[in-house]
């Protein structure tokens, strides 16, 4: 069966839900696409795809084809060696088989190559690195690091700006001469002269018809494309304004004139999405405050002298200089020196990580103090920086179940203003002059108005922005507090937990075991003798207790050996053969599967290592116990104040443990628990999870991911807590990169605070199109006003999001 190949495409045009209704429809319709979802606010489009089936070139073009345009980035480089003719064709041919590259040329005499690019697909440096393979080097020319994205954005701003302030310019002299002459300031004899009236038009048809071309232009791609949207709506609007003016300076109509209702239309609406714009770029500032933490440089040593070069040249093995209060450029190991780093930025824990020789470090993360030699292991999209960028922008470009409702009303949304537009025309216009003779009105003229209230008010675009916007900055938020949300679904779903289930090693404890008892049955026994064969046996099987009791015989000095025959037993123990003496080492279960004698004397013992919080490990050699093993784990610094702050908040929380069920008990009252769990296997831990679920629980696993992938699986929401090294690995809908369960909390939290955020938006969207477009249709409704209420509605949701990136997150 061929992979999927997910991709993000950044996305040029879209201006409401309707326009991510068009380009999900048009896309879907291509051979080979698996999954679409466009998200309005983010502009992006998460497409999903057979690589044999399809190529990028492909969706790209539907997408344009469909009326909007994906956002390329230019990248200028110059060859330190000029090329030959015969070069060119070559480095052309290679480079079309590059995804992401949209046009490609060569300038011989300047010896610079101009690549456009898609900046979600490939980079500058991805670029110079397929040249060098081709056996060119080149220099990247310009700034390799500018945010491509960042820079269209900022250019769309700029041109929202420069529409609304020529809007501005023609819309208030025309606004005020207009009033002006309505409310009897400009005389009769000047403002009934036909000049009057055409410099009121001289004046609004730049607004019309520059200002805004974008919205007939959108309209003309919707329709083409069977659909209606927002452009729809303000293009009718705007031109049953214009032209009926129009008709009545030609004097084919008596009337009022309404040029100025059409230009402040334009105009206000422009403003609207001029501050929409801002305020839409503000939603992904959690991402760009990552960008920024990236360092630029990176000091190494080659060939024993120390050099500065570009964090990009850093290669895997390479030698790295960290001094303090310097970032560390990519991922590593320390080689050499000691010093603490500060990983806020990533965990969310404040407090700084003493590193040592081995221990590993992440890119970005600031060194406090002394001097360290790293060695580099991860570079690029390698790092756990990039990776948590990667993650994060995948969220946001996901859609939350709770947006459903909100495109299916979108997608109708349209087509339904534009039928109630009609009713209200045909009222005013036909049937009220029918009922009442004496209606005296400019009946054209009130019908018209009424009937461009109604399109101009309607706004598909609060629905559409209402979840994205505050997913955006929701998970982001979350970024920053060290918590990874890999979907807007996962981030919906945690505020709907009622109970936490948390796996006892690694995850309540450190799960770095200690041997810290030995009680030998037969005291003729020799303590070193029954050690070595344990550890030997254990060193085998990578068991966590069994490495405990391998690091206690290395602590000894111990010479290990290795086993004859060696097989473990899942959940029980090991099994092994060394020198024809049949040596068992687990737990009870795995003593009793083999009939083996337990005398009074090993159960007590086992007993009293129980109530000491220890797990006790049997050993025995032919069928007889000569040792009991207690390994113990230490409980983590705040797990008793997380799980305290949890069932403050009306969470149910268990513990869930293979250990036995006195042990497990002893450590559950350690830190605060009620309910256990014991004696589960690894592969039973889904099904004690599912057992919970029939009994009408909404659980949430937390487990470190080592053997708990299918209860994280299995739950409705898993929260795997990260090494802090390697996201990728992490399968869980929800992962903390540090290792305070307090993030559990925040979890919830954060989800709860977003979905809230959420709600009011689309609360705000429906009522206001439910409120307003009757009022607009009753007639009661000025469509000046209409367009201002219409353009600050998607301005109110996209502030509303914003305001939860400024919320703190409670602490008790």
């Amino acid at each position: 069966m061929s992979e999927t190949r997910q991709i993000i495409l950044p996305i040029k045009g879209m201006t409401c839900a309707n326009c991510v209704a068009t380009i999900e429809r048009n896309v879907k319709k291509l051979e080979g696409i698996e999954n679409v979802a466009v998200n309005l606010s983010s502009e992006r489009a998460s497409v999903g795809f057979k690589p044999e089936e399809i190529r990028v070139e492909d969706i790209v073009g539907r997408i344009r084809r469909a009326g909007y345009d994906v956002s390329a980035a230019d990248g200028e480089f110059i060859f330190k060696t000029s090329p030959d003719t015969s070069d060119i064709p070559r480095i052309k041919r290679s480079f079309e088989k590059i995804e992401g590259i949209l046009d490609l040329s060569v300038n011989l005499s300047s010896d610079k190559i101009f690549v456009q690019y898609i900046p979600t697909l490939i980079s500058q440096l991805d670029i110079r690195k397929h040249l060098k393979k081709l056996g060119f080097e080149v220099l990247i020319l310009g700034d390799e690091a500018v945010d491509s994205e960042e820079q269209a954005r900022n250019k769309e701003i700029q041109k929202q700006k420069h529409l609304l302030v020529i809007g501005l310019i023609f819309t208030i002299p025309l606004f005020l001469l207009s009033m002006s002459r309505d409310l009897g300031i400009i005389p009769s004899r000047i403002g009934g002269q036909v000049w009057f009236n055409w410099m009121m038009l001289f004046l609004a048809t730049p607004v019309q018809f520059y200002v805004g071309a974008q919205y007939y232009v959108g309209a003309f791609k919707a329709i083409r494309n069977r659909s209606a949207n927002m452009d729809v709506l303000i293009a009718m609007g705007s031109s049953v304004a214009y032209f009926y003016s129009l008709l009545i300076i030609l004097g084919l109509f008596h009337g009022h004139i309404y040029l100025e209702t059409a230009a402040v239309i334009i105009t206000l609406i422009r403003l609207g999405k001029f501050l929409e714009a801002r305020a839409k770029g503000k939603t992904s500032a959690s991402i760009k405050k990552l960008l920024h933490l990236q360092p630029k440089t990176a000091n190494i040593l080659r060939d024993g002298k120390e050099e500065q070069i570009k964090v990009e040249d850093v290669v895997v093995g390479d030698l790295l200089i960290v001094k303090p209060g310097e970032r560390i450029p990519v991922d590593g190991v320390v080689m050499q020196g000691s010093s603490s780093v500060d990983e806020s930025m990533l965990t969310g824990e404040s407090l700084p990580v003493e590193k040592r020789i081995g221990d590993a470090v992440i890119g970005s993360t600031q060194n406090k103090n002394g001097v360290l030699k790293v060695e580099a292991t991860k570079v690029g999209k390698e790092t756990t920086l990039s990776q948590i960028i990667q993650l994060v922008e995948s969220a946001q470009g996901s859609k939350a179940p709770i947006q459903r409702l909100a495109d299916q009303v979108s997608a109708i949304f349209v087509p339904i203003v534009l039928v109630i537009a009609l009713v209200t025309f045909l009222t005013w216009g036909l049937f009220i002059p029918f009922l009442n003779p004496g209606f005296t009105t400019d009946i054209l003229s009130n019908a018209l108005i009424n009937a461009v209230a109604v399109l101009v008010i309607a706004c598909p675009c609060a629905m559409g922005l209402a979840t994205p916007t505050a997913v955006m900055v929701g998970t982001g938020k979350a970024a920053g507090e060290g918590i990874l949300f890999r979907s807007a679904e996962a981030l919906e779903q945690a505020q709907k937990i009622t109970t936490v289930v948390f796996d006892k090693t690694g995850t309540i404890t450190k799960g770095h075991p200690e041997l810290s008892t030995l009680i030998l049955i037969d005291t003729n026994d020799d303590e070193e003798t029954i050690l070595r064969l344990a550890a030997s046996v254990e060193n085998v099987s990578e068991h966590p207790l069994g490495e405990a009791i391998v690091a206690e015989a290395g602590n000894r000095g111990i010479e290990l050996f290795e086993p004859d025959k060696f097989s473990a037993v899942p959940g029980k123990g090991v099994e092994a053969v060394y020198k024809e003496q049949k040596l068992l080492i687990g737990n009870m279960r795995l003593m009793k599967d083999n009939k083996i004698d337990i005398s009074d004397v090993v159960a007590r013992t086992g007993l009293e290592i129980e109530s000491r919080a220890e797990s006790p490990i049997y050993f025995s050699i032919n069928n007889s116990i000569k040792a009991v093993l207690g390994v113990s784990d230490h409980i983590k610094d705040g797990v008793i104040s997380a799980i305290e702050k949890l069932q403050s908040d009306g969470k149910r929380v268990i513990m869930l443990s293979g250990d036995n069920s006195n042990t497990a008990a002893v450590i559950a009252k350690q830190v605060g628990i009620s309910e256990v769990i014991a004696e589960v296997l690894p592969g039973e831990k889904a099904h004690e999870i599912e057992k919970l679920q029939r009994a009408g629980a909404y659980v949430a696993m937390v487990g470190d991911g080592v053997n708990d992938a299918p209860a994280l699986a299995q739950a409705d929401l898993g929260i795997a807590l990260g090494t802090g090294t390697d996201v990728a690995v992490a399968s869980a809908p929800v992962t903390l990169m540090g290792s305070d369960l307090d993030g559990v909390r925040k979890t919830f939290i954060l989800s709860k605070m977003t979905l809230k955020t959420i709600k009011q938006n689309l609360f705000w969207a429906f009522v206001y199109n439910v409120i307003l477009i009757p009022v607009a249709a009753l007639g009661l409704l000025n469509p000046m006003i209409a367009a201002g209420a219409m353009a600050f509605s998607s301005v109110f949701v996209v502030t509303n999001s914003l305001r939860l990136s400024k919320k703190k997150i409670p602490t008790t």
